[in-house]
């Protein structure tokens, strides 16, 4: 039972961090912000719903990993599922908070002051907002493309490439 904890418990974090690549920023970090850059970068942040995005992100992922531990191998018993989402639920204002003031500083070193007035602008617009919400399912159905065309065509490739390996007798180790 203790794996399984530990197990949950590593699935857990990610959820309330930002990516891998993204460093979180440190208490000072922004400080060290000009305060009208911030200003417009919360601004912008606001008009593209992160906060909000972040947080259905969360929910979804806390769904799925109830899935998983009440349809798993090692089905946790339901009180300690109802005690991990309630604790989850207890630091989301937090992870949520502290992400925003991530994406302040990570916006902030790669967008100048009028760039982001200008992306803000932009987003506060009807369209911008139809974008805000396009955008992701989008980009997932995209991705989802994607894979199914890189997919059929590794395949057609992979086949090719069995072809010609047994037809220059190249032997391959067995496993």
């Amino acid at each position: 039972m203790r794996a399984a904890l530990l197990v949950v418990l590593m699935l857990l974090l990610p959820l309330m961090s930002l990516p891998a690549h993204a460093q979180a920023p440190t208490p000072t970090a922004t400080a060290a912000i000009d305060a009208d850059v911030e200003a417009i970068t919360r601004r912008l942040l606001k008009a593209m719903r992160i906060a909000e995005t972040s947080l259905t992100l969360m929910k979804t992922q806390m769904s799925e990993l109830v899935q998983m531990l009440e349809n798993g191998p090692n089905r946790m018993p339901d009180r300690a599922i109802d005690i991990i989402v309630d604790e989850m639920q207890k630091v989301a204002p937090q992870a949520i908070d502290e992400i925003v003031d991530a994406a302040v500083v990570l916006y902030a070193q790669r967008f100048t002051k009028q760039e982001m007035q200008e992306i803000a602008t932009f987003y506060e617009t009807p369209v911008g907002q139809k974008a805000i919400r396009e955008l992701s399912p989008l980009m997932l159905e995209a991705s989802k493309i994607g894979q199914e065309i890189g997919q059929r065509l590794g395949e057609d490739a992979g086949q090719r490439a069995f072809a010609r390996i047994q037809a220059e007798g190249i032997q391959m180790p067995r496993r």
